[in-house]
């Protein structure tokens, strides 16, 4: 596969969704990769809930922390990866891995999003 020269993006939209919903993993990128990624969030949640000592009723405070900690951080990773999907192209998002650092200089409204 040819590595891209530029970052290709559109605004958000239904039709960039649509067309990047699919699984496509390359050489570089694969499941291994994705879930790497989900992994050192479960990681950071862990150490919070190992610092239990610090509260005044763990027992009831700590599953619905770790609860709501990982409920947030998957929601995060979804609505993060539905904005990726929808404003930028295929090629840019499987081979260029600072994709928004690199569109960042060139597109204004990826701002907002990080928000």
């Amino acid at each position: 596969m040819q590595e891209p020269t530029d970052i290709y993006f559109t605004p958000p939209s239904a039709e960039q969704f649509v067309k990047n919903l699919s699984w496509e993993f390359t050489d570089k990128n694969d499941l291994t990769t994705v879930l790497a990624l989900v992994y050192t969030t479960t990681c950071g949640i862990m150490v919070g809930a190992n610092l239990s000592g610090d509260l005044k009723n763990p027992g009831e405070s700590l599953p619905k922390g770790t609860l709501l900690a990982m409920l947030t951080s998957c929601s995060t990773y979804v609505v993060f990866a539905s904005v990726l999907a929808a404003t930028f192209d295929r090629r840019s998002l499987q081979c260029e891995w600072l994709v928004l650092q690199k569109a960042s200089g060139k597109l204004s409204y990826v701002a907002p999003f990080c928000f």
